[in-house]
């Protein structure tokens, strides 16, 4: 995803009577921003002529970290309980 933009400056020409407006060949400016995104697959989806079947991705990473903060937050827990015990 993505946009952008141009200004050119505007010069005015007088000649005579005529005044007219002429763009470009001048300084200008202009600007521009993006982004970013990120996705993970969560299932294959496959599609035959006996059927269609959904597999779910496991991402093994995800889960040890999930596991590993909870453990972290069941800790943290358990020792402020003992901390007010005393």
């Amino acid at each position: 995803m993505g946009f952008g933009y141009g200004l050119s400056e505007a010069v005015t020409v007088s000649t005579g009577r005529r005044q007219r407006e002429h763009r470009g060949g001048g300084p200008g400016g202009g600007g521009g921003g993006g982004g970013h995104a990120v996705g993970r697959p969560v299932a294959v989806v496959t599609i035959e002529p006996e059927g269609v079947t959904v597999q779910p991705v496991l991402d093994r990473t995800k889960i040890v970290l999930t596991a590993l903060t909870a453990a972290g937050a069941m800790g943290m827990m358990m020792l402020r309980r003992r901390a007010r015990r005393i």
